[in-house]
Order: C-alpha cells, then sequence, then structure tokens
C-alpha cells in the first residue's frame, strides 16, 4: 500500500489541529487496507476488467469502521448537478470525501473530478482517494498512483489554490 499525504501550504493552528485529525484517519485507513485480508482481496481483482464497484466492496467495511457513511444521494441533494461521492465522514468543522477508484481514475479524469467535487462541497475540504498502483491495458500497465500524486500535487501548490485542505492518496496492489 503506497501513501501519499498533501497539505495547502498556510494551514493556520485551528485548521492544522483538524488536518492532524485528518491524517491519522488516512493513516488509520492505509494500514487497514494493507492488512493482509484486504490486500489480498484487492490483489484478486482481475487485472484486466476489475471494477472500482469490487474495489468499493472491500473498502466498505473499513471505510464504515473509520465513520464514514455512503453518501451515494445525500451530500449533494441541494446542488444542481447530480454529483455522487463514494464516502464521507464528518471531521471537526469540516469533512472527508472518501472516493474508490479502478480502471478509469485517468482515462476518465475521475481523480480531477473528485478533486473539484471536495473543492465545491461545502461540507468537506479534504480528499482520500483510493487508486490502483498501476491498471493493465490489453496495450500495456499504465501507472496510476505515481501520476494521480503528481497531479494532486498542483492542486497544494501556493499558486493553485482550491479549497480543498488536504488530499491523501492510498494506492493498492
Amino acid at each position: 500500500m503506497e501513501f501519499e499525504f498533501l497539505v495547502q501550504d498556510g494551514v493556520g493552528a485551528a485548521r492544522a489541529r483538524e488536518v492532524a485529525g485528518v491524517r491519522t484517519i488516512a493513516l488509520k485507513l492505509r494500514d487497514a487496507l494493507a492488512a493482509s485480508g484486504a490486500s489480498d482481496a484487492l490483489a484478486q481483482i482481475a487485472p484486466i476488467g476489475g471494477t472500482s464497484h469490487e474495489v468499493d466492496a472491500v473498502v466498505r467495511p473499513i471505510a464504515e469502521s473509520l465513520g464514514f457513511t455512503s453518501q451515494r444521494k445525500d451530500l449533494f441533494a441541494d446542488y444542481p448537478t447530480r454529483l455522487r461521492p463514494d464516502w464521507f465522514r464528518t471531521v471537526g468543522t469540516s469533512g472527508i470525501l472518501l472516493e474508490v477508484e479502478r480502471g478509469k481514475t485517468l482515462t476518465n479524469n475521475m481523480d480531477l473530478l473528485n478533486l473539484w467535487k471536495c473543492h465545491i462541497c461545502r461540507e468537506a475540504h479534504h480528499l482520500f482517494l483510493v487508486v490502483p498502483l498501476k491498471v493493465q491495458r490489453t496495450n500495456g500497465t499504465e501507472s496510476v498512483y505515481s501520476r494521480v500524486v503528481s497531479r494532486m500535487h498542483t492542486f497544494v501548490m501556493p499558486e493553485n489554490k482550491v479549497d480543498v485542505v488536504s488530499i491523501a492518496v492510498l494506492g493498492y496492489a
């Protein structure tokens, strides 16, 4: 299990305490996903044709044990768009969106869509992305995790402010 935790520069003292709590939750998620049962289940998902629903089935009990709730319909009910984040958890005066991805992470820019969802969400300023390290395609292997980390790093740079305070990227095999 790979792990990267990115934080906006210049986070104030009050928000820094919140970020520390969010990082603790991210580390608990990482450790639970790295445990043999979850790790083995993730490794069994088909290299070609595996779905985010299969990954979500592995993540679900762990997310729920960490206080996340499914938000496929509720969180963005007041927005004019039909956004459906996978999971949400309140933390401090904010919250965390937890998104689970598989094959379309980069090809459909799902990582960027998830960042945008968190950016416009009134209730969340922290984003957890669970993504594959690599995805096997019929024409080769695509490195996903490292590209997602690189893309997300762009949005915590001082000159590129978004309303997302922290981003945890968790890469599974």
